[in-house]
């Protein structure tokens, strides 16, 4: 490029707090964005691309926006934002808008109010991409999308670790350790969609500064450090059963081993407190299923340090470009009233569910997003902006959906190989793989 482009130029959507005082401009961006926009912000200043930060308000301002969609939540975020903007109405917009991130994989919603999209990893050709918008033209590439157009594209891929130290919003430096995930879990969006490169995902989350690690049950006594309290790991899945079937192969012997070890291990006082990571509401899950954990974790013998364990649960949602994704989704079942009791009160022992759970209506909100098609913009607009819905409790909003839009096309169970409105996506993972993966956990799930 011949010289930077003006900052004035190209800015970061910041949904909230931008101008609240005493914080720097970016402070709400850091967990909006996270390290992956910081990568590409690095990105445009190495290609001579300087860019500010601004909110919904003073995005006319620029021409150019960045909108980072790190979760299917921050869709509902974003156009929560920006459609009660005139000047970012359909036709009226000044500026260009380009979304990227984790969440863009249903891009329905939000077709009306952005130019293009990008699919998975874009540091090869994101400076081309802005430069194209600032001529006033569209950039072709396989991974990007021209809105509001809907056509076949593919998860961008990185052959090799982003090679520099990005400088993130809070003053930490990140450096990329990891892309992807070696390991197989069938409800793993992330595991199906961007290609393995380098170690362990929590290599990410030490050099990014996460206050406590997560990582996996098989890695655990690798990293924790015995002298704090904290410990993060994920199981996802209260039953041995419902874990081997989605590929989590952790035993229940392996659970109670685990928790007993690091109340042996444990150096900290008075007490150590892991955190540990679930899902539930999955495909024939059964209350037997669901009351495993309290029974195996019951027979726990901790003798060392007293161990007050947090278990935070989230209900099954079935992840596009996944095995799981023709599974249906439960909104019916209400975690909230399951988790009133402790799950397992023994000596040396305490485990609780976290104090609130995603419920049937936040579910289902998600699934809209996710499964969304040409047909859903009166839905989503009801959700995101009716008075009335947003009083009614978790049930009535079931209820009230329901009774006002034919909502099986978001929880249905599908036949596997059907159409989904996001056909339009491919990745590395060919469809006949995840058509097989899928064949397989339907047997699994079966007890065939």
């Amino acid at each position: 490029m011949n010289g930077a482009i003006l900052m004035a130029d190209v800015a970061w959507l910041v949904l909230s707090g931008l101008n609240k005082s005493h914080t720097r401009a970016s402070a709400a961006f850091d967990k909006q964005g996270g390290y992956g926009a910081y990568t590409v912000k690095d990105c445009l200043e190495r290609g001579g691309i300087e860019t500010d930060f601004c909110s919904p308000s003073t995005a006319k301002n620029y021409r150019v926006v960045l909108v980072p969609l790190v979760f299917t939540s921050g869709i509902a975020d974003f156009l929560k934002a920006v459609i009660p903007h005139d000047d970012w109405q359909p036709g009226a917009r000044s500026f260009k808008v380009v979304v990227g991130g984790f969440g863009v994989h249903n891009v329905y919603p939000y077709r009306e109010y952005a130019d293009a999209a990008v699919f998975g990893r874009c540091e090869e050709f994101i400076v081309d991409l802005v430069c194209n918008l600032l001529d006033g033209k569209q950039f072709q590439h396989k991974s990007v999308m021209n809105l509001p157009d809907i056509y076949p594209v593919e998860y961008g891929q990185a052959s090799e670790l982003y090679p520099h130290c990005v400088m993130l919003g809070n003053g930490k430096t990140f450096k990329e350790t990891s892309i992807g995930c070696s390991r197989a879990c069938l409800f793993c969006h992330y595991r199906w969609t961007r290609k393995h490169v380098g170690g362990l995902a929590y290599d990410m989350q030490q050099v990014s500064g996460a206050a406590s690690v997560e990582t996996t049950i098989w890695d655990v006594f690798d990293i924790w450090d015995r002298k704090k309290a904290k410990v993060r790991f994920g199981i996802d899945g209260n039953s041995e059963r419902l874990r081997m079937a989605f590929g989590k192969p952790i035993t229940n012997a392996m659970l109670v081993e685990t928790i007993e070890r690091i109340s042996a291990e444990a150096t900290c006082s008075p007490t150590v407190r892991p955190e540990i990571y679930t899902i539930g509401s999955y495909p024939t899950e059964s209350e037997e299923d669901r009351n495993e954990l309290g029974r195996v974790l019951s027979r726990c013998k901790c003798c060392g340090v007293p161990v007050k364990m947090m278990v935070q649960l989230t209900p099954f949602r079935p992840s596009l470009m996944t095995p799981s994704q023709w599974e249906a989704a439960n909104v019916v079942y209400n975690w909230n009233l399951h988790a009133v009791t402790n799950i397992a009160s023994v000596e040396g022992l305490e485990v609780y569910y976290r104090y609130s759970i995603e419920g049937p209506a936040s579910l289902l909100e998600q699934m809209i997003f996710e499964r969304a098609s040409e047909g859903s913009d009166q839905i989503i607009k009801t959700v995101l902006f009716s008075p009335q819905y947003k009083r009614l409790k978790s049930r009535e909003k079931v209820q009230a959906l329901s009774a006002t839009f034919n909502i099986a096309q978001y929880i249905q169970l599908y036949e596997i190989g059907d159409t989904l409105p996001t056909s339009y996506l491919s990745s590395y993972t060919e469809n006949e793989k995840l058509e097989m993966a899928a064949k397989n956990l339907r047997v699994r799930l079966s007890g065939i």
